[in-house]
């Protein structure tokens, strides 16, 4: 009887493991990463003219976030509907 319960919490925790992680992958953090250090370089271009320097390197940096986060995401649809299909 005891086997059975813990077997049946191991699946059911399984199972909600497998949720959670289709909402957020590796490429949407670092997208997020990417684009939270571009401002935090912009607002540090503010304040010192010697960062107004590398400011177009921001922008790189803003654009390769997106780029992630889109991947990240273009990702998880594909992954759910594979998944969806399997079942």
């Amino acid at each position: 009887m005891h086997s059975r319960y813990i077997c049946k919490l191991f699946y059911a925790m399984n199972e909600v493991n497998k949720s959670a992680m289709t909402k957020i992958n590796g490429e949407i953090i670092t997208g997020i990463a990417l684009i939270f250090l571009a401002l935090l370089f912009i607002s540090a271009a503010a304040v010192n003219s010697l960062w107004k320097m590398i400011l177009p390197a921001d922008f790189l940096l803003i654009a390769l976030g997106v780029a992630f986060v889109v991947l990240g995401l273009w990702g998880l649809k594909k992954f759910r509907k594979k998944s969806i299909q399997k079942h």
